[in-house]
């Protein structure tokens, strides 16, 4: 019986490669061989690519300096190439800065890419900003009345060498991911190639009871909580024994989220640290909320999906509610564990302004990487900063595998 030839897939990937993690797991259910060729410029990116896909080839350059053809022969049929180019001048998690300083691919590259080698089918991923790219003024701000035509004229380019093109945004918490990561992605196939663009049909909702069609069978999934994602086992410092002190702001922004989640159940704890937030009337139930720490960021319950991810730092901190045994070895506990052991003295109470506190912890990178639906073995090197950095770029493997699916 002849052996299946290998489909060839180039990978220019970005952070810690979460769409090869995708691509091999895609393949592997239709038990498909892929040759798969990996491209990233940063040697930690690189060395994490390598650790666990130690069979892919992995190069480490700047892909400016990389001739395409040096990796394929123009006459080979590239089944995907995967892009995540740089977000130029577009991600508003940035903070309005006009200089990007991840490096990676730009859009140009692509093209370039394109005109040397055959590729049936592309995938590019980038910020959703990335339709109102246009050109800057002087000060490298966007021209307002120009948003969006370099975006058109790349499309067009695109279309130009010979490709059908198509995009939309996706939130990958509609497919299985604990985070609402929104990403823009562009498909675009080779004509002639005998493939067309697919759309997966997100399998996750916020509100499935809203979208669930008995009729038709579609039957969607709750959002998969942070709760799940959340390593229950790191414990969580009062915020009154920190040897630094939360920011002010940090403060107010902790305070406006409990009032808001917990109502009644947020009285003692606002009591105890800010009597200028007041509290909301309905019944609440005081379970661990997550904080944010940039842009509009203020305080989402653990039900819900985590927020983006950066790649800048750890901009997810766990709050919770705890409550102060009273003798012994007793410390702080979550409100919502079930008791201790109940012994003959008097050691627990309700909670109220004298006994109760707010335990805080940034979530650590473990964490994030389940965040992005990385699985449990997948590994990372580099110092804690450099494996954030990485996990804050990577495109989320469920996002990938259903798009190449």
């Amino acid at each position: 019986m002849q052996k299946k030839k290998q489909k060839i897939i180039i990978d220019l990937f970005a952070g810690a490669g979460g769409e090869s993690c995708g691509i091999h797991q895609t393949f592997e259910k239709h038990n498909e061989s892929i040759r798969l060729f990996a491209v990233n410029h940063w040697d930690r990116a690189c060395e994490t690519h390598a650790l666990n896909y130690p069979a892919d080839e992995c190069i480490c350059q700047d892909i400016q300096t990389l001739i395409p053809t040096e990796l394929v022969s123009p006459d080979d049929e590239v089944e995907l190439m995967w892009a995540s180019p740089e977000c130029i001048f577009h991600s508003r998690a940035r903070g309005g800065k006009p200089i990007d300083d991840q490096r990676r691919c730009t859009p140009f590259d692509i093209l370039r890419w394109l005109s040397m080698i055959y590729v049936k089918r592309v995938i590019i991923e980038n910020v959703p900003e990335f339709v109102e790219w246009g050109p800057l003024d002087k000060n490298q701000r966007p021209i307002k009345e120009e948003k969006g035509t370099i975006f058109q004229s790349f499309i067009q380019m695109l279309r130009g060498l010979g490709y059908i093109v198509d995009w939309r945004v996706c939130n990958s918490a509609d497919f299985g991911a604990p985070t609402t990561r929104r990403r823009l992605f562009i498909q675009a196939v080779k004509k002639g190639c005998g493939k067309a663009i697919r759309w997966p049909m997100p399998a996750y909702s916020r509100n499935p009871s809203a979208v669930n069609d008995d009729l038709f069978d579609t039957a969607m999934k709750p959002w998969v909580s942070a709760a799940e994602i959340i390593d229950w086992s790191i414990p969580c410092t009062p915020i009154d024994d920190r040897t630094t002190p939360l920011a002010p702001k940090t403060m107010e922004r902790i305070l406006k989220g409990i009032a808001r989640h917990w109502g009644s159940a947020a009285t003692p704890f606002l009591e105890r640290y800010g009597k200028t937030v007041s509290s909301m009337k309905e019944p609440g139930q005081p379970s661990p909320l997550i904080t944010e720490f940039y842009g509009t960021g203020g305080c989402r319950s653990i039900n819900e999906p985590l927020s983006t991810i950066s790649c800048s730092g750890a901009h997810h901190g766990l709050i919770q509610p705890l409550i102060m045994e009273y003798y012994g070895n007793g410390g702080c506990t979550p409100v919502f564990n079930p008791l201790g052991t109940v012994t003959c003295k008097e050691r627990f109470a309700l909670v109220t302004p004298e006994n109760c506190r707010l335990g805080f912890r940034m979530l650590q990178p473990h964490e994030l990487a389940a965040a992005q639906s990385f699985p449990s073995w997948y590994r990372f090197t580099g110092t804690k900063t450099e494996v954030v950095k990485q996990i804050g770029n990577a495109v989320c493997p469920v996002m990938a595998e259903a798009l190449v699916g």
